[in-house]
């Protein structure tokens, strides 16, 4: 990536201090420094990186998230090498301070992962010959259309989903287990959940920075975030699980993968169970052909009792066909926004099981009929291990067109 003269003559014109012992330094591009010679020679190291975690992209954040995003990089880091800490000043006092680390750690490849797992524009590499360089992210900058150090939510509204081939939709997902829901085979995912402080952008960038996953806010708007965790794209909407598929109908949009896990239903924290009765007759009108069904708790398909808080059941209770129109209707009060009546309208639904995944005697295990098949294991596996519960299950569902009068 080539960066803007301005840029460039920015990234030139800043110190980069080495603060912490054994050997203090000031590091500046384009100069050698013997202090970082001497000390890389002494420890048996070609090279070592000087990166923050500051402000992603250039775009300035409040103190309190810069600092978080600090931490969460000393420990990730830390892993690989000793830390020294540091921070990057500019003499001409254009541009804030930044916390900063040099990490003594001889691997090209990783340095190249932190500048794009961080989503630094570019950091500074020193050689055992003391020469320091500029090394530049080779991923484009991303626009992102408002500032995100504003305190206001800003006034940018969803307009649309992008291209692309194949969509998973996830409702009330939270925050924690988007990075293990992208390592399905999509290329679009569709997040949602109403309240704001279960879905925030802090939270998200940390899971996937605590699991090495790469990150990047593409876009910051009132109702929605955009991301991109390398050539995947997620969109997480704040609104009711309803009015997404009310968007995605209305876009004329197919889900290939459905997840409907923790979805606040059993905690209290969700008014509406996304596997329903209700809500699965209209995730039936916009869902492709053998659509992928993944599942920790559902009733007509796992025999999970609706006085049950926690957990996914028994795995004997799991089904290994089943009818969207044998669904019982719902026991309980159902806030789906239409009435789940007797008449029945198409499509129904055949659900076939694909594959379930228990926590085994020391490991996780795949648990099915020999005459199953297993499909998208590796993706279903890190699914599964990042989940306290029991099990995960995954259907396949094919759409049936015929009429059903009960």
């Amino acid at each position: 990536m080539e960066l803007p003269t301005a840029l460039l003559d920015a990234y030139h014109a800043t110190a980069y201090v080495v603060a912490a012992a054994p050997c203090p330094m000031v590091l500046n591009i384009g100069t050698r420094n013997e202090a970082a010679a001497q000390l890389l020679q002494s420890r048996g190291l070609k090279s070592a990186l000087f990166i923050s975690a500051h402000n992603p992209w250039s775009q300035p954040l409040p103190p309190r998230q810069n600092q978080s995003r600090h931490w969460r990089m000393v420990k990730e880091l830390s892993q690989y090498g000793e830390v020294l800490s540091g921070f990057g000043v500019s003499p001409r006092g254009d541009w804030p301070a930044e916390s900063g680390v040099l990490v003594l750690c001889d691997a090209p490849r990783q340095h190249e992962r932190w500048i794009k797992l961080f989503a630094q524009i570019a950091a500074v590499r020193v050689t055992a010959d003391g020469e320091v360089t500029l090394m530049v992210n080779p991923e484009p900058i991303p626009v992102v259309r408002q500032s995100l150090a504003l305190n206001t939510w800003p006034p940018l509204k969803f307009d649309g989903f992008p291209a692309h081939q194949r969509l998973c939709f996830y409702p009330s997902s939270g925050s924690e287990l988007l990075w293990a829901v992208m390592e399905l085979d999509a290329d679009l995912f569709v997040f949602t959940d109403k309240e704001r402080r279960n879905g925030n952008w802090a939270r998200i960038e940390a899971s996937f920075i605590r699991n090495r996953k790469p990150i990047e806010l593409l876009e910051y708007g009132w109702d929605y975030l955009k991301f991109r965790s390398g050539d995947k794209t997620g969109l997480l909407l704040w609104e009711d699980n309803n009015n997404t598929i009310d968007r995605l109908t209305k876009a004329g949009c197919k889900v290939h993968h459905f997840v409907g896990i923790c979805d606040g239903c059993r905690e209290g924290g969700n008014l509406e169970c996304v596997h329903e009765r209700p809500f699965v007759r209209r995730l039936m009108r916009i869902a492709a052909d053998e659509m992928h069904y993944i599942t920790d708790h559902s009733e007509p398909l796992q025999g999970i009792s609706l006085k049950s808080v926690y957990g996914a059941g028994s795995i004997e209770g799991f089904v290994e066909r089943a009818l969207l129109s044998d669904f019982s209707q719902p026991r309980h009060r159902n806030f789906s926004r239409e009435p789940d009546c007797y008449e029945w309208s198409e499509p129904d639904a055949l659900f076939q099981l694909v594959s379930v995944y228990g926590r085994g005697v020391g490991d996780w295990q795949v648990q099915a009929s020999e005459l199953l098949v297993h499909s998208h294991d590796q993706a279903l596996r890190t699914l599964s291990k990042s989940r306290e519960n029991t099990q995960l299950v995954q259907y396949k569902v094919e759409k049936i067109y015929q009429k059903f009068l009960f």
